[in-house]
């Protein structure tokens, strides 16, 4: 089945339910689905389900909705007036693996064409780490984040296209981190981003509300529909302009900050205390330039708590070697005084990281397995949550290298 050249948008959405989120992301289909394509815009959807015996291990305490369809894998659909049209059965295939990202949007806007387009990535956030666990395969992965962006990055710039808006249905995306590393090309693919303040609801984003307000106003200026959404969504919401030149300057902003404070500590700070407004501190003009320009990305923001944090940074020092590795991969952390600061003082201020990467799946810790459990059944006790662990891994199978 063929999109039409001529539809204003395509709606692409990327839901993962390989893992513990599968009830909410079959409910992600459903919302999708009721609403769907029109003459105006193409709904297509890549939807990853987990075996629900899997889901109840990992959420022994809360009962899980029933569905009236019971397959597991990876589909491709076309959503159109209540209906689903599937496209492709893909078999077991890891949601997480970030080729597969970059072939789902190569495919979908080969085939589905349109004026713009809204790329929805649905799943479990991790930070700066990545998002998109998978509990499909031989271990659990992650995408990271560095990859998620390439894999995006080249579907567009090999298609001649770009995102116009990238909506993240994550928890923890409103990083600066994360921001750059769309924007850390001259030109980057997405234009927009739109995400949750720090965490949102385990059901996600109301899809059907997203799809009708892009329904209302398929002609309109991509900056409005997302004051439209922002405003509408029941939710805390912050949505950011990817522009490379100001994103170049937060960075070597937090790096002046960093640099300055390392120059003329008298007393030792946190990373965090640094952006306090302190006129007393020699680096407090950086830090309010650094504020101000990240201020300037934000389009539009709407949060029940105030004041808010619309963007965060990673802020605390670790000792933990792999956390490091992990954060010396990003494009932000290159050449920044910030990430001499976060690794307790233990890289060279000038280290020149990698910057090839490979479009792989990362491998989840056991740690990190743990602390999504922990998410799922805040309640639990530490015995419950052992327990759990244990069940998950005995029941895949999984055994770490």
């Amino acid at each position: 089945m063929q999109g039409n050249v001529h539809k204003k948008w395509t709606i692409l959405i990327y839901a993962n339910g390989n893992n513990d989120l599968e009830p909410e992301m079959w409910q992600t289909f459903l919302e999708a689905q009721s609403i769907g394509s029109n003459d105006d815009i193409n709904v297509v959807i890549q939807i990853g389900r987990a075996e629900r015996s899997l889901v109840k291990i990992i959420r022994p305490f809360i009962p899980l909705p029933g569905t009236d369809e019971n397959w597991v894998g990876v589909r491709r659909y076309f959503l159109t007036n209540g209906q689903s049209i599937l496209l492709a059965d893909l078999g077991n295939q890891n949601m997480a693996d970030p080729l597969n990202l970059y072939d789902f949007i190569k495919w979908a806007r080969q085939h589905y064409p349109a004026q713009k387009t809204m790329l929805a990535l649905g799943g479990h956030g991790c930070q700066f780490a990545g998002s998109m666990t998978d509990y499909s395969q031989e271990v659990p992965y992650l995408m990271g984040l560095p990859e998620m962006s390439q894999a995006i990055h080249l579907a567009c710039q090999e298609g001649g296209y770009f995102i116009d808006l990238l909506v993240m249905d994550t928890c923890y995306f409103n990083f600066i981190e994360a921001i750059y590393e769309l924007g850390q090309y001259q030109s980057p693919s997405v234009r927009y981003a739109l995400t949750y303040i720090l965490s949102g609801p385990i059901y996600g984003l109301p899809y059907h509300q997203v799809i009708q307000r892009v329904q209302k106003h398929p002609e309109g200026d991509v900056k409005h529909l997302i004051i439209d959404l922002v405003n509408v969504l029941n939710l805390d919401l912050v949505a950011f302009e990817i522009c490379h030149p100001k994103l170049e300057q937060i960075k070597k902003g937090f790096s002046k900050v960093a640099a300055c404070y390392l120059e003329h500590r008298q007393v030792q700070k946190s990373p965090g205390d640094l952006l306090a407004v302190n006129p007393e501190d020699p680096w407090n003009h950086l830090s309010l330039a650094v504020a101000h320009l990240a201020r300037s990305l934000i389009v539009h923001a709407k949060s029940s708590a105030q004041p808010a944090a619309f963007m965060n940074v990673a802020n605390t020092t670790t000792n933990d070697r792999d956390c490091i590795d992990l954060y010396c991969k990003l494009g932000f952390a290159r050449n920044n005084y910030w990430t001499y600061l976060l690794s307790n003082e233990t890289l060279a201020p000038d280290q020149v990281f990698q910057n090839s990467l490979e479009l792989k799946p990362l491998v989840l810790s056991p740690l990190a397995v743990g602390a999504y459990i922990s998410v799922m059944n805040p309640l639990a006790s530490v015995e419950e949550k052992t327990s759990i662990f244990q069940n998950l891994v005995n029941y895949k199978k999984w055994v770490w290298k």
